[in-house]
């Protein structure tokens, strides 16, 4: 029906169904769809606070991709999963920012040929029209099959210009083409930017559990912590005393207990490593 949308929630609930049925390998390719539909749809949306809160909503295929692939790892560590999962929580958090420097109404614009900008605008727009005349003679049984095949081919021709136009972008304004398409660093793309003595731990909060990698320029280790109510917690009990300890009365061993709380569910596993 040329629904996308609809398409990647039906993806994500084949995936959780295939997943509770412990076919890994089958709910890892549904998410992977579902996920590729909506990072697309998220560039077709012209309104900026229409595209932060879609992309909002979907956050949590992001979290069941991260947690499958996770599940994955600790069957076969050997396979490298858990850099996967590094790299699709990266993912998010990328979307995330291009979408708060969008609303943080900075230019990422100055500088573009005017020419590109107005056929990106062109394309999308063309693109979104012929989505939804497929959409509409989708619902109607006259309709013949050949229109619809043609209308198909027609989306599929000015996607394939889109892919074309964006590559220009790239080449003409990277700056630009970084932002608005970007390209999800691989785990040995984000360990080229680190230097010997420094470690990034990141962390993918979780209902059920949360994760941490630990990543230096030779070396991965991830660890599964407790879910986000835990952490969550902890880190505002540590929050509040660090605020105002005077009003509150607290006393420096409650200040370190709180501390030590927080730090035992998300810093002791990389520590005692």
């Amino acid at each position: 029906m040329g629904d996308k949308g609809g398409e990647a929630n039906t993806l994500f609930n084949m995936a959780f169904l295939e997943r509770s049925q412990g076919n890994l390998q089958q709910a890892q390719t549904h998410i992977q769809a579902a996920i590729e539909i909506i990072e697309d749809l998220r560039t077709k949306i012209a309104n900026k606070e229409l595209r932060a809160s879609y992309f909002a909503s979907v956050q949590n295929y992001y979290k069941f991709y991260t947690d499958l692939l996770m599940e994955l790892h600790k069957k076969d560590p050997s396979k490298g999963y858990d850099a996967l999962a590094l790299e699709v929580s990266d993912r998010s958090r990328a979307r995330v920012l291009i979408e708060l420097l969008t609303e943080a109404k900075i230019d990422i614009k100055k500088g573009i040929d005017p020419t590109l900008l107005a056929e990106e605008r062109r394309l999308q727009w063309q693109i979104n029209a012929k989505e939804k005349l497929l959409s509409e003679l989708s619902t109607k049984k006259e309709t013949p099959e050949q229109l619809l095949t043609n209308t198909k081919q027609q989306i599929q021709d000015l996607l394939k210009q889109q892919r074309e136009l964006q590559i220009k972008i790239r080449a003409n304004n990277p700056e630009y083409a970084d932002l608005i398409y970007p390209q999800p660093l691989t785990l040995k793309e984000i360990q080229q930017q680190l230097d010997k003595d420094t470690l990034l731990l990141q962390y993918s909060l979780g209902e059920k559990r949360s994760y941490l990698w630990a990543v230096t320029p030779d070396s991965l280790y991830s660890y599964e912590l407790p879910g986000s109510e835990k952490i969550d917690k902890a880190a505002k009990n540590l929050y509040n005393n660090l605020r105002n300890p005077g009003m509150l009365g607290v006393s420096p061993e409650e200040m370190a207990q709180a501390a030590n709380e927080l730090s035992q569910l998300i810093l002791a596993p990389v520590a005692d490593k």
